[in-house]
């Protein structure tokens, strides 16, 4: 055993009756007495007490939270897949070949639509326009401090008022989401954010067999046997409501069915039941 400050190895030791000397033998025969001062110890320990309360207000602050959303969201297992998919997120828009990712707790607004449809919720372009609206709200009302989470690199808000629900106004807002992401990198939203958008623009519910059923009566499949012609409804989805671009469709298509060719494996009739089971992969 070794002291500072103490000549040579400590040999022996013995501690006053009041706790407040200490003294030591040392080599030959050197005796050393040491005022005992443990103030600095009880400052630690106080120290340490109070680092372990933080941590434990800061864990049950965690625990009630995540008790909240996932009441809010309505399913446990969807939220610590949406933390998967949040930290994601913060990891790609990152640049791929810098050193270190310096994830800032928050995403680009432009991901905000794709994280949607991985909760489950496939947003139209209207839909978007009205999510990035509240985004936009949150920018004009958070309080100064708040403001770098939902506003670009200038200081302005990540995201423009323009248009309405026309089809111009919608690319519009389209080409805002894209620059607003350029322009405040991952300084976006954060997850708490993100989970209240969710909430609120998410529905309750999801897709069941009797919408898409009814959502084929409104393109006009025949009254008796539901059954649209593929081509009447190729033709629908590059035409009508939201129209998807042919090269887009086609992309889809490619994905949804596997083939190079999707055309050549689609039956020339379909009704809901084939389109829901076979297209989009749905469980009966």
């Amino acid at each position: 055993m070794g002291v500072i400050a103490h000549p040579g190895d400590v040999h022996g030791m013995a501690l006053s009756f009041d706790g407040r000397k200490l003294v030591t033998l040392g080599t030959h025969g050197i005796l050393s007495v040491w005022d005992v001062n443990t103030a600095a110890l009880d400052t630690m320990d106080h120290q340490r007490q109070s680092m372990m309360a933080a941590e434990d207000s800061r864990a049950s602050s965690i625990a009630a939270a995540e008790a909240k959303w996932s009441h809010l969201i309505g399913d446990p297992v969807l939220l610590e897949e949406l933390k998967d998919y949040f930290c994601y997120a913060q990891v790609m828009s990152r640049q791929q070949d810098s050193e270190a990712y310096n994830i800032s707790g928050k995403m680009p607004v432009s991901i905000l639509p794709d994280l949607m449809r991985a909760a489950g919720y496939y947003p139209s372009q209207a839909d978007i326009a009205s999510l990035l609206a509240h985004v936009k709200f949150l920018a004009d009302t958070a309080p100064a401090d708040d403001d770098a989470g939902l506003v670009g690199s200038d200081g302005a808000p990540a995201l423009s008022s323009s248009g309405s629900g026309s089809k111009s106004g919608l690319k519009q807002q389209a080409a805002d989401v894209d620059t607003a992401g350029q322009a405040a990198g991952a300084a976006g939203v954060d997850f708490e954010t993100f989970l209240c958008l969710c909430v609120n623009h998410r529905p309750v519910a999801g897709v069941d067999q009797q919408q898409i059923d009814q959502a084929f009566q409104k393109l006009g499949a025949d009254t008796a046997a539901g059954v649209l012609s593929t081509q009447q409804l190729l033709q629908l989805l590059q035409q009508g409501g939201e129209p998807m671009a042919a090269d887009e469709l086609q992309r889809v298509l490619q994905i949804l069915t596997g083939a190079d060719a999707p055309e050549s494996v689609l039956p020339d009739l379909m009704d809901a039941q084939t389109y829901t089971a076979e297209i989009l992969g749905f469980a009966g």
